[in-house]
């Protein structure tokens, strides 16, 4: 079977929209100031590195004396990895000349595989919006004795892949792989969700890998947190084991990590759906005849019509929705 692709963003859920920096303005629970931003921005920090500065404002804000501290003690590798600058335009007016920049394998493996998905797949997409206000109040409520009593930080990002996996459970058929040459349907029989976790390189940009959670219909909310944070820790690190991104029977992946509302991601050969993520932001909604602010995230189904057709993906998508708005069903499980 082919190895599978990296998926189109990185992981983490973002809370809200990210300045045009690229820097989000909240990640993990943790806010950061536009003038924060600002700085971070202008010294090439990168979000994973902003993550590791130690906050001493309310609530472990990161301030400003923060920043520039770290900044002045910041550690060789990350100064090293800064992202190269593209040289100003000349007085003249003219513009600076091209850069040519050599591919290293883990691009070449993306866009082979992301052209072979294209090529393999008939692609369409369903757009669903999620209120995913109880999931952030319940989170809001619990991260502290949850970190207490598990020692895991509790993302958003379990809420999703747990969601995603009981509704693989209820609809088989988008738990499926096909074999076009054989004629054959293989419905498969473990729900392993894959998450797209972003890899930073040297030069300051980041690859993709999926590493798989197995059996993630079966595992409680806490020990999917467990690894989410254990998989996104190794992968900054370039520690994943070679057999973490192998199985996977679906994908979750965000494009709202920078703040983007949404997109339309590629499917994870040989795998027939793809599940794709925007920001959560706080939106006016109608309910019971009254606009409110509610927390909402676009999300967008990606489904291989040569098995999964619109009806299915459909009722699949809406599945994930409900499990999203209805936590008390399932999140003691």
């Amino acid at each position: 079977a082919p190895a599978p692709a990296p998926a189109p963003a990185p992981v983490a859920v973002a809370e809200a929209g990210a300045p045009a920096s690229g820097l989000p303005r909240m990640d993990n629970g943790r806010f950061y100031s536009p003038l924060v931003r600002s700085i971070a921005t202008a010294e090439n920090v990168s979000a994973a590195d902003l993550a590791t500065v130690n906050g001493t404002g309310a609530g472990g804000r990161v301030t400003k004396s923060d920043l520039l501290g770290w900044l002045q003690n910041r550690p060789a590798a990350a100064a090293a990895t800064r992202a190269p600058t593209m040289a100003a335009p000349t007085l003249s007016g003219e513009a600076p000349a091209d850069q040519v920049i050599a591919m290293d394998r883990m691009r070449k493996v993306i866009a082979h595989h992301m052209v072979e998905s294209i090529q393999t797949s008939a692609h369409v997409y369903m757009l669903s919006d999620a209120d995913v206000s109880g999931v952030v109040a319940y989170r809001k409520k619990f991260k502290e004795s949850f970190l207490e009593r598990t020692g895991e930080k509790l993302t958003y990002t379990p809420f999703f892949i747990k969601a995603s996996a009981m509704a693989l459970r209820d609809f088989p058929y988008v738990n499926a792989q096909i074999n076009p040459d054989a004629g054959e349907i293989t419905v498969k029989g473990a729900v392993n969700v894959g998450m797209a976790v972003a890899v930073p390189k040297d030069d300051g940009t980041y690859g993709l890998i999926v590493p798989v959670i197995k059996n993630a219909d079966m595992l409680p909310l806490r020990e999917i947190a467990r690894q989410v944070n254990d998989f996104a820790v190794r992968g900054r690190e370039g520690k994943l084991a070679p057999d973490d991104p192998m199985g996977g029977t679906f994908t979750v992946t965000n494009m709202g990590v920078f703040g983007s509302l949404g997109g339309m991601p590629i499917i994870n050969q040989p795998q027939v759906a793809i599940l794709g993520l925007g920001a959560i932001q706080p939106r006016p909604v109608v309910r019971e005849g009254e606009v409110v602010a509610r927390d909402m995230v676009l999300m967008s189904l990606g489904i291989d019509h040569r098995l999964v057709d619109g009806a299915l993906g459909g009722q699949f998508l809406e599945r994930i929705r409900y499990y999203l708005e209805n936590l008390d069903e399932w999140i003691l499980q």
